[in-house]
């Protein structure tokens, strides 16, 4: 990435979203795997709704237990916008600042 500047925090929300697909990567053939999650977006969906849940609960307890949590649903289940962000283009191998889409 000529001339940019990446944040601490962003550079490791992007590992923690690359190394999340490097999971699915290793276990794709598995059977037991594959017959939860078919693809790669089911893994992350599953992946990031115990993340943001986490999320939620250390930053935000009495509206997690209120259902009062925000960004909830794809593709952040309760990450921070800057966080969730990042994982997901760490996640799809989205490095550049572009709008978030799927491959």
């Amino acid at each position: 990435m000529e001339n940019s500047i990446t944040s601490l925090r962003a550079a490791s929300n992007i590992l923690f979203g690359y190394n999340m697909r490097k999971i699915y990567d290793k276990y794709r053939n598995n059977a037991s795997f594959k017959e939860k999650f078919t693809n790669a977006d089911d893994f992350y969906r599953y992946a990031m709704q115990v993340v943001g849940g986490y999320n939620q609960f250390q930053n935000n307890r009495s509206g997690f237990f209120n259902g009062n949590g925000y960004n909830k649903g794809f593709p952040f289940y309760g990450k921070h916008t800057y966080s969730g962000t990042n994982i997901y283009r760490g996640y799809f191998h989205q490095f550049t600042n572009q709008k978030l889409k799927k491959d």
